[in-house]
């Protein structure tokens, strides 16, 4: 018992260090229990994301927390007629307690830059996550790649598809799940 009480207390601890990484957050209320909630979390988790896209790293239902690391990719017009295409890998961490629910979504990172045109691909400059209007300072190589601009409209793009899992998952929770 006591090794299971250690355990929960490093994972809690290791899950609070990430809060520094969060990118975006959502707190909402319900009329929901604990149990429900994480139930239906559960349930949308399997239902949204497919195998190949992500994988659940944890469930624990005591402390209402899921965590999956999951991978999404962009593709951004260049002005080159190309497509650079930036695939994303985040993590994102479900927390539920009785009537209120969290999701947030962290530690975001580039793993692949490609620009491909007629057939042929080539690596380009990984962008980092980041917020606002401050870009990194490398968005091409070689007249590759895309502008700071479009680096934007990328990390647009991106806080868009988690603001739309965020209001899915809002959707999932408010729906009647009681008939067969």
């Amino acid at each position: 018992m006591k090794r299971l009480s250690l355990f929960s207390l490093i994972a809690i601890t290791i899950l609070c260090c990430h809060a520094q990484n969060i990118a975006i957050s959502k707190t909402y209320d319900t009329n929901l229990n604990k149990g429900q909630l994480f139930s239906l979390a559960k349930m949308f988790v399997n239902d949204y994301w497919s195998y190949d896209a992500a994988e659940i790293l944890n469930t624990d239902d005591s402390f209402g927390i899921i965590q999956i690391i999951a991978n999404k990719s962009i593709s951004i017009d260049s002005s080159l007629g190309s497509d650079c295409t930036y695939n994303y890998r985040y993590k994102v961490k479900i927390s539920v307690k009785n009537q209120r629910y969290k999701i947030d979504f962290y530690d975001i990172s580039c793993i692949e830059a490609t620009q491909g045109n007629l057939g042929k691909s080539v690596k380009i400059p990984k962008i980092e996550y980041f917020e606002g209007d401050s870009v990194p300072e490398k968005t091409k190589k070689l007249g590759l790649g895309v502008s700071k601009e479009q680096a934007i409209e990328l990390m647009t793009k991106l806080r868009n598809e988690f603001n739309i899992v965020i209001d899915n998952f809002a959707k999932y929770i408010n729906t009647d799940h009681s008939d067969f």
